[in-house]
């Protein structure tokens, strides 16, 4: 606010001492303008000072503006009086109004740059606070994804730790695919060979098929003068003397053979009981164990002289031991048969229509005693001949594949 009181503008002409103008130099005795800093004097030419600056007079703002300016400019005179022509006064006017035209302009534009500044600001604290709400937000999310992190590192470390427990599961299962795959390769070797073993078998077993058993393990021959048995001569004539070694093991064989038939065709004997071993075969009674028949005879010259109705010469040359000997081959030889027919008849059961060319009653066979007591060499052998045909017609029988199909 101006605070410098303009009093009075007054004209003088005649009663003050004539001055010049402090700005042009020129005359002031017509007329002037007296600016004090307490009152201003000059009464003369007032009315024509306040018709000439009537706007001035209506508008004390701009008087006080003036005052402020001519203070700004140094004409700050508290006791002394500033002397100016009515040009310089004018000129001087002319200049304050465009200074505060200026001025006012540059207030204008403060104003509208407080307002802007103002909006802006308000503008500025709305987003600030829009800002901050967002970073709250952002804070908010920012927690949540720290803590999300931490759950994805610990899912993390479970990962991890499973992950060590697939790598030791894995290494194991390439161990043992390693070892199944070792041990298929050994299976499959096992597997060529076992299929090679089995072709080998088959091929063997297809020309079993073809062999018969029975017939290859019991040759027998009754075309000859002395049947045989797997080589074996059962039987002896006087032009033919065969050892009884050789007699013995043809027994045996018979013995043997009469077993294996009872076994194929499941005949038990009801008397006896085989004990086939060999050159020294026995049968055995089932009512008395200890009770045996040899099927075997001896070299000595005593039993010799027993056999074939000579017991009238054994005196001389032996005792009762030979001649028990003997007799307790005819006993073997007559349970040997009784065996056999036992096992006819349980095959005549099985195939009614098996026929076997020579019939046996008690302790003969075709009509000839198998004793060889009261007998002949001659039928004896003929008689034992009729034994292995008889057998000879069961073995082909049990090894036809009529009875092998059963």
């Amino acid at each position: 606010m101006v605070t410098r009181k303009v009093s009075m503008i007054h004209l003088n002409n005649s009663t003050m001492e004539p001055s010049t103008c402090i700005d042009c130099g020129g005359d002031l005795s017509d007329s002037f303008v007296v600016v004090e800093g307490n009152e201003v004097k000059g009464k003369k030419n007032e009315t024509k000072f306040n018709s000439s600056f009537a706007s001035v007079h209506e508008n004390l703002l701009l008087r006080g503006r003036i005052a402020e300016i001519v203070e700004d400019c140094q004409f700050q005179h508290s006791e002394s009086e500033l002397d100016l022509c009515f040009n310089c006064t004018q000129k001087l006017i002319e200049e304050l109004e465009i200074q505060l035209n200026q001025e006012e302009l540059e207030r204008k534009s403060y104003c509208r740059f407080l307002e802007e500044g103002n909006s802006f600001l308000k503008k500025t604290l709305e987003d600030l606070d829009e800002l901050e709400k967002e970073d709250k937000s952002i804070q908010s999310s920012i927690q949540q994804i720290k803590e999300e992190i931490k759950r994805e590192e610990r899912q993390k470390e479970d990962l991890l730790k499973q992950s060590g427990i697939l790598d030791d599961q894995e290494k194991k299962y390439f161990e043992h695919l390693c070892n199944y795959q070792h041990e298929s390769h050994l299976f499959f070797d096992d597997l060529t060979g076992v299929k090679a073993k089995t072709k080998y078998a088959a091929e063997e077993l297809r020309k079993l098929e073809i062999v018969n058993v029975h017939q290859n393990t019991f040759y027998v021959v009754t075309t000859e003068r002395i049947a045989t048995i797997n080589g074996f001569r059962l039987g002896r004539l006087p032009d033919v003397p065969v050892d009884w070694e050789e007699i013995n093991s043809a027994l045996g064989q018979t013995a043997l053979l009469i077993y294996t038939l009872s076994k194929k065709i499941k005949c038990s004997f009801v008397q006896y009981r085989l004990l086939p071993m060999g050159n020294r075969s026995q049968i055995q009674r089932r009512n008395n164990e200890k009770m045996k028949y040899p099927l075997y005879g001896s070299n000595d010259l005593g039993f010799e002289t027993w056999l074939w109705g000579l017991g009238s010469l054994a005196s001389s040359f032996t005792g009762s031991n030979s001649k028990e000997m003997a007799k307790a081959l005819d006993d073997g030889m007559v349970a040997l048969l009784q065996c056999l027919q036992e096992l006819c008849s349980k095959a005549k059961e099985k195939k009614s229509s098996l026929d076997f060319p020579y019939k046996i009653d008690k302790d003969k066979i075709g009509g000839h005693s198998v004793r060889t007591q009261s007998n002949n060499e001659m039928l004896w052998t003929k008689a034992l001949k009729h034994e292995l045909i008889n057998l000879n017609y069961l073995l082909a029988w049990v090894s036809s594949p009529e009875f092998n199909k059963k």
